[in-house]
C-alpha cells in the first residue's frame, strides 16, 4: 500500500535513543503483563494486515492464550462469506498434534478440534492460518462463535475464558481498485506521526496509546507506511521518545 507512505507529513522533533532497549523491554513487559493479568484464557484471532485488496491471497492467525495448562481444543471461527472467502487452514506448527477431525471450512465457519498429548501447554501458543481470499469491498469481521478449552490436570474439566477480549475478534477492511484512497485511510484510521497525542513530543503517554491499541486494533499506527502494525512500528516510535 504505497499511498500509506505519503499520509499525513507533520515534522517531528529527533531526540537520542540511549534509552532505547530498556524502555522497549520495559514496555513490552508491562504489555504482556496487562494480558495475563486477568488469569482467564484466550482464544486470539490476529489480520496481519488490516487493508486487504480484492482478489489477493492474505493469512489469519488463530492463536490461544492459556492461563492454565490445556491440553484439548473445540473452536469455531465465524466469518462473513459473502465478502471473504477461506481457502486453506495450515496446520504446520501448531501445538495441536491430533486433530479429532481435520479442520473444516464451513458456509461462513472453520471448525478446529483437537489436542495434545500430557498436560498439553501454557501460554500463547499457535493453532492454525488460515488463508483468506477477499471477494469483494467491505468490512469483514472474524470472531470466536464457540470456545472450548479443556484442563490438562487430568480432569477434563473446561477452563475459565475471557470471551469479551478485543483479541478474539479482527477485522479486515477489503478495498479494490475503485476504492479512493482518502477513503481507505480514513475507515483504517491511519496514523504515521509519532506523535500521537499531538502536544509536540513523543512521551510515555504516546508508548502507552501506541500499546493500547496495539492490542485491540482500535486506531492502526502505521509509521513506515507498509500497511501493518507491528513490532517495526514500535521501534520507529521508541526512536523519537524524548527525554
Amino acid at each position: 500500500m504505497l499511498f500509506l507512505k505519503s499520509f499525513f507529513t507533520k515534522k517531528e522533533k529527533s531526540s537520542t535513543v540511549r534509552f532505547a532497549f530498556p524502555l522497549f523491554f520495559g514496555s513490552v513487559a508491562l504489555f504482556l503483563a496487562s494480558t495475563a493479568s486477568s488469569g482467564l484464557s484466550l482464544v486470539k484471532i490476529f489480520a496481519p494486515e488490516s487493508a486487504v485488496k480484492v482478489g489477493q491471497a492474505y493469512t489469519v492467525d488463530i492463536l490461544v492464550e492459556a492461563a492454565v495448562p490445556v491440553n484439548a481444543i473445540d473452536l469455531e471461527i465465524k466469518f462473513p462469506s459473502e465478502l471473504v472467502a477461506v481457502t486453506a487452514v495450515n496446520q504446520k506448527q501448531s501445538v495441536i498434534t491430533t486433530w479429532k477431525d481435520q479442520p473444516s471450512i464451513g458456509n461462513g465457519t472453520v471448525r478446529l478440534t483437537g489436542g495434545t498429548f500430557k498436560r498439553g501447554f501454557i501460554g500463547e501458543h499457535f493453532i492454525v492460518t488460515l488463508k483468506v481470499v477477499p471477494k469483494k469491498v467491505g468490512r469483514a469481521e472474524f470472531s470466536i462463535s464457540y470456545a472450548e478449552l479443556l484442563a490438562g490436570d487430568g480432569t477434563g474439566q473446561s477452563v475459565s475464558i475471557n470471551r469479551q477480549a478485543a483479541e478474539s475478534r479482527s477485522f479486515l477492511y477489503i478495498y479494490d481498485d475503485k476504492t479512493p484512497e482518502e477513503e481507505v485511510k480514513t475507515a483504517l484510521g491511519f496514523y504515521e506521526v509519532t506523535d500521537i497525542n499531538n502536544d509536540g513530543r513523543v512521551t510515555l503517554q504516546d508508548i502507552s496509546i501506541f500499546l493500547s491499541n496495539w492490542k485491540t486494533r482500535t486506531v492502526f499506527y502505521d509509521f513506515n507506511g507498509d500497511g501493518k502494525m507491528d513490532l517495526r512500528d514500535f521501534s520507529i516510535l521508541l526512536t523519537k521518545y524524548t527525554f
